[in-house]
Protein backbone atom coordinates (compact mmCIF):
# COMPACT_ATOMS: atom_id res chain seq x y z
CA UNK A 1 0.00 0.00 0.00
CA UNK A 2 2.83 2.64 0.93
CA UNK A 3 5.29 1.42 -2.33
CA UNK A 4 2.94 3.29 -4.95
CA UNK A 5 3.10 6.48 -2.50
CA UNK A 6 7.28 6.10 -1.82
CA UNK A 7 8.45 5.73 -5.24
CA UNK A 8 5.86 8.57 -6.65
CA UNK A 9 7.39 10.63 -4.00
CA UNK A 10 10.41 10.01 -4.82
CA UNK A 11 10.57 10.09 -8.49
CA UNK A 12 8.88 13.99 -7.72
CA UNK A 13 11.43 14.40 -4.77
CA UNK A 14 14.45 13.96 -7.65
CA UNK A 15 13.12 16.48 -9.81
CA UNK A 16 12.67 19.17 -7.67
CA UNK A 17 9.11 20.47 -8.82
CA UNK A 18 8.00 21.70 -5.29
CA UNK A 19 4.36 22.86 -6.32
CA UNK A 20 4.00 18.59 -8.00
CA UNK A 21 5.50 17.91 -4.40
CA UNK A 22 2.95 19.34 -2.66
CA UNK A 23 0.45 18.61 -5.51
CA UNK A 24 0.71 14.64 -4.83
CA UNK A 25 1.19 14.79 -0.71
CA UNK A 26 -1.71 16.51 -0.67
CA UNK A 27 -3.65 14.23 -3.17
CA UNK A 28 -1.77 10.99 -1.13
CA UNK A 29 -3.75 12.76 2.28
CA UNK A 30 -7.07 12.90 0.52
CA UNK A 31 -6.59 9.43 -0.69
CA UNK A 32 -5.62 8.11 3.21
CA UNK A 33 -8.39 10.27 4.92
CA UNK A 34 -11.42 9.82 1.97
CA UNK A 35 -11.26 6.60 0.89
CA UNK A 36 -8.92 4.07 3.13
CA UNK A 37 -10.57 5.81 6.46
CA UNK A 38 -14.01 5.61 5.26
CA UNK A 39 -13.57 2.26 4.00
CA UNK A 40 -11.52 0.59 7.08
CA UNK A 41 -14.06 2.14 9.42
CA UNK A 42 -17.21 1.35 7.46
CA UNK A 43 -15.69 -2.81 6.79
CA UNK A 44 -15.34 -3.18 10.85
CA UNK A 45 -18.86 -1.58 11.69
CA UNK A 46 -20.75 -4.09 8.78
CA UNK A 47 -17.47 -6.84 10.22
CA UNK A 48 -19.27 -6.60 14.02
CA UNK A 49 -22.61 -6.11 12.86
CA UNK A 50 -23.14 -9.00 10.39
CA UNK A 51 -20.92 -11.25 12.96
CA UNK A 52 -23.18 -10.42 16.25
CA UNK A 53 -26.45 -11.50 13.92
CA UNK A 54 -25.09 -14.80 12.74
CA UNK A 55 -23.97 -15.56 16.14
CA UNK A 56 -27.49 -15.10 17.60
CA UNK A 57 -29.22 -16.98 14.52
CA UNK A 58 -30.80 -13.81 13.16
CA UNK A 59 -30.07 -15.10 9.90
CA UNK A 60 -32.63 -12.59 8.16
CA UNK A 61 -30.70 -9.64 9.80
CA UNK A 62 -27.36 -10.58 8.58
CA UNK A 63 -29.20 -10.67 5.10
CA UNK A 64 -30.63 -7.01 5.60
CA UNK A 65 -27.30 -5.79 7.12
CA UNK A 66 -25.40 -7.28 3.94
CA UNK A 67 -27.43 -5.76 1.66
CA UNK A 68 -28.10 -2.43 3.30
CA UNK A 69 -23.80 -2.54 3.48
CA UNK A 70 -23.59 -2.56 -0.56
CA UNK A 71 -26.53 -0.29 -0.86
CA UNK A 72 -24.32 2.43 0.98
CA UNK A 73 -21.16 1.26 -0.66
CA UNK A 74 -22.71 2.13 -4.05
CA UNK A 75 -23.94 5.12 -2.91
CA UNK A 76 -20.75 6.33 -1.27
CA UNK A 77 -18.49 5.75 -4.28
CA UNK A 78 -21.44 6.64 -6.61
CA UNK A 79 -21.34 10.00 -4.78
CA UNK A 80 -17.50 10.31 -5.28
CA UNK A 81 -17.37 9.08 -8.64
CA UNK A 82 -20.13 12.27 -9.64
CA UNK A 83 -17.95 14.56 -7.50
CA UNK A 84 -14.32 13.53 -9.30
CA UNK A 85 -16.38 13.99 -12.69
CA UNK A 86 -18.00 17.12 -12.04
CA UNK A 87 -14.83 18.78 -10.22
CA UNK A 88 -14.79 21.79 -12.82
CA UNK A 89 -18.23 22.73 -11.79
CA UNK A 90 -18.06 21.98 -8.59
CA UNK A 91 -15.19 24.49 -7.89
CA UNK A 92 -16.49 27.07 -10.51
CA UNK A 93 -19.82 27.32 -8.60
CA UNK A 94 -18.80 26.40 -5.02
CA UNK A 95 -15.55 28.56 -4.84
CA UNK A 96 -16.54 31.13 -7.41
CA UNK A 97 -13.23 30.31 -9.45
CA UNK A 98 -13.01 30.43 -13.77
CA UNK A 99 -10.18 30.64 -15.68
CA UNK A 100 -9.39 34.23 -15.13
CA UNK A 101 -8.69 33.67 -11.31
CA UNK A 102 -6.63 30.44 -12.13
CA UNK A 103 -4.33 32.56 -14.52
CA UNK A 104 -3.38 35.29 -11.78
CA UNK A 105 -2.58 33.18 -10.02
Amino acid sequence: MYAQEIISLYVVGRSGDYTAMDTLGMANFLIFLGVYGTAIIFNQTIETLVSHAYATKKFELTGHILNRAMFLWLFLFGALFAGMYNIDVIIEMGLEWDEDDAEKV
